[in-house]
Formats: C-alpha cells, sequence, structure tokens
C-alpha cells in the first residue's frame, strides 16, 4: 500500500532499492511506534491474552463452584468443627486471630484444626468435591 502511496515520488533510478527502502522505513517506523507506546500488541498477543483470560475465568468458575459444594457440605460437619474450618480455610485467618476469635488458646486451634481435618478424610472423599 505504502508503495502505491509513495509512487508519484518515484524517479525512474532503481525500483527494487527504492522498494526495499520504503519496507526499511516502514519497519523503523513499526518499531518507534511499538517503542513509544508499550500497549501496542501484535494480533498473536492479543489472542495469546484472550486464551489466557478465558482459561482465568474457567479456573474461576470452577473454583466458585467447588467452594460452593464445600460450603454446602460443611453443614455435615460436627458444630465443634465448623467454626474453625471456616476461620482457617474460607476466612483465611491465622491460628492467632482465630484463638482471639474463639477465646482459645493457639495450641487448642491447632489441635481442633487437626481432629477436623482428620473428620474430613474418614468422612468425605475426593470424589465428592
Amino acid at each position: 500500500m505504502q508503495i502505491y502511496k509513495s509512487l508519484q515520488h518515484y524517479r525512474n533510478e532503481g525500483l527494487s532499492s527504492w522498494i526495499k527502502r520504503i519496507a526499511i522505513n516502514k519497519a523503523i517506523d513499526f518499531k518507534r511506534r511499538k517503542a513509544r507506546s508499550p500497549d501496542y500488541t501484535s494480533i498473536d498477543a492479543v489472542s495469546e491474552n484472550m486464551l489466557q483470560d478465558q482459561q482465568l475465568v474457567e479456573t474461576i468458575v470452577v473454583r466458585q463452584e467447588r467452594i460452593e459444594r464445600i460450603k454446602e457440605e460443611l453443614n455435615t460437619i460436627p458444630e465443634s468443627y465448623q467454626a474453625i474450618i471456616q476461620s482457617f480455610y474460607m476466612d483465611e485467618k491465622t491460628y492467632a486471630e482465630i484463638s482471639q476469635e474463639l477465646g482459645v488458646e493457639v495450641k487448642t486451634v491447632e489441635s481442633k484444626l487437626y481432629r477436623a481435618r482428620k473428620w474430613l478424610k474418614q468422612h468425605w472423599s475426593r470424589e465428592e468435591l
């Protein structure tokens, strides 16, 4: 396209050299434009980003569905373990935060969490979740 646009400036001196010069200048312009705006991406990069975004969305949706099923199953856990499991895994609190919240020692939180995990291993299978 650029060759056609520049045809009026052609001086009948080496057609191939003139075409090469246009191609080189276009490449230089492209490189400068890319350097000035790092947001500029090629079509391949855009499609790669879209694919990654789609995979990320799928991962998030699957994780959310799994969390919902786990929340439903939490009702089957003995009440003494429900609060500890909820705080540690769902609310992502530390042992210290949980011990403060429940008014117990940190070691008590550790042992309750250990017993809750043991109960889960005995009563839940991985296939269920």
